[in-house]
This record gives C-alpha cells, structure tokens and sequence, in this order.
C-alpha cells in the first residue's frame, strides 16, 4: 500500500512540473501559427503619439537655486604682461602728443613754454630779444644795459619796448621781419595821434644805432627823456 502512495505521489510531481512546459510550447507553436495584421494609423493617431514620443524625450528644466544667484561673477583674471603693454603705449602716445603740441606752438610763435624759458634766461643776445619780442621782459634787459653804461643798446631796448607796447595795444602788428617803416606807415593809416612822436623816436633810434657817431651818458640823458614821456603816454591809453 505505502508503494502505490509513493508512486502516486511522484506522479503528481511530474506532472505538475512538465504542465507548463508543454503549455509554454503549445503558446510559443500558436504564436509562430498566427498571421501578423497591419492596422491602419489615421492621422489623428499619429499626431498623438509623435506629441507623446515629444514629450517624453523633452529634457526637464534645471532649477536654479537661490543661493547660486546670491554668488558674484568670477572676475576674468587680466594678463599683467598685457596691460603693462598697453599702459606703456598709452605713456608713449601721451607724450607724443604733448611734444607735437609744444612743437606747433613753439613754430607759430607763441609757445607758452619757450616763453618762460626766454623771460627766464638772462644772457640774451639781442637777436633773441627782437626774435621772441613778445615773450620777453625788454625793461629788464634795458635796466641791465643802463647798468653796464651801453648807452647805444640802452636806446635800443627803449625802442623795443615801444615797438612792443604798440603791438600790445593793437595799433601796430609786430613780425620780426618787419621794418621801422612798416610800423610807421601802420600808425599813420589809422591816424594814430602819438604818430608824429612815434616818427621823430624812430628817426633819432636810427641815427643812435646806426651811425657811427660818439653817444655817451650826456647825449644819452638828453634823448632818453623823450622815449620815456612816449612809453608813459601810451601806457595811459
């Protein structure tokens, strides 16, 4: 009796385990059986699904934090070798352009710079007095030559100093290369009152510097009156 229960009972178990086995195979010999049907897709289906298939490829935003907003921008490390380039050029052009300048200015006759230098120096020559007229202290040049008791170029000087003042009050234009005559025919176009005075200065300037006569302290006294009453004169105008 115990036998056939054992027998019984082991038969049971293969069965039970080769049931799905064989339901597998029966499963797999229909499947490869069956005929494979296209369905039709409409329009509308496609759109949908391709909307889907978007959807769920499109990537999720990234959130940013607040704290990584709060943080400041790295600054961008600058190349010191550069920027001390660029600051030596800048220098180099600064510089340039400021000896173009003194250079134009000094060319048109009115540097402000050689004209410090010329009030400065004291070892003129009188070249340099009547070349740079205008930039020149002539009363300080003339003090010096009644100094030395150079009486010729002592009435020379006060004959600058006229020439200078008339320019200064715009009856005469100066220009180094100009001539006495010049001057004089300026102050009598525009009838200038202190002409006729103007012309007998020039006149005894002249015969002073020009001639080869003796002029010592005495005479020097006698005609220095007049060119001081004339530079007086026009200083009040």
């Amino acid at each position: 009796m115990k036998l056939i229960l054992t027998y019984t009972g082991l038969f049971f178990v293969l069965l039970i385990l080769a049931t799905p086995a064989n339901a597998d195979n029966d499963e797999t010999a229909a499947y490869k059986r069956e005929s494979l049907r296209l369905v039709p897709l409409n329009e509308s289906t496609r759109k949908q699904h391709a909307r889907k298939l978007l959807y769920e490829t499109k990537s999720k935003p990234v959130k940013i934090r607040r704290k990584d907003l709060k943080e400041a921008p790295k600054m961008t490390s600058i190349d010191p070798t550069t920027f001390d380039d660029l600051l030596y050029y800048l220098l180099l052009f600064l510089v340039l352009l400021v000896l173009c300048y003194v250079l134009f200015r000094y060319m048109a006759g009115d540097a402000p710079l050689f004209q410090q230098a010329v009030k400065r120096q004291k070892n003129l020559q009188l070249s340099d007095i009547e070349s740079n007229l205008k930039a020149v202290d002539v009363d300080q040049f003339l003090q010096q030559s009644l100094q030395d008791k150079d009486y010729r170029l002592s009435i020379r000087l006060y004959y600058l100093a006229i020439i200078k003042k008339l320019s200064e009050l715009q009856v005469i234009d100066w220009a180094k290369d100009k001539t006495n005559g010049h001057y004089l025919r300026e102050m009598r176009s525009v009838q200038h009152p202190s002409y006729i005075d103007f012309k007998n200065l020039t006149r005894v300037f002249e015969y002073v510097w020009y001639s080869d006569v003796r002029f010592d302290q005495g005479q020097f006294k006698e005609v220095s009156v007049d060119f001081k009453k004339f530079l007086q004169t026009i200083n009040k105008q």
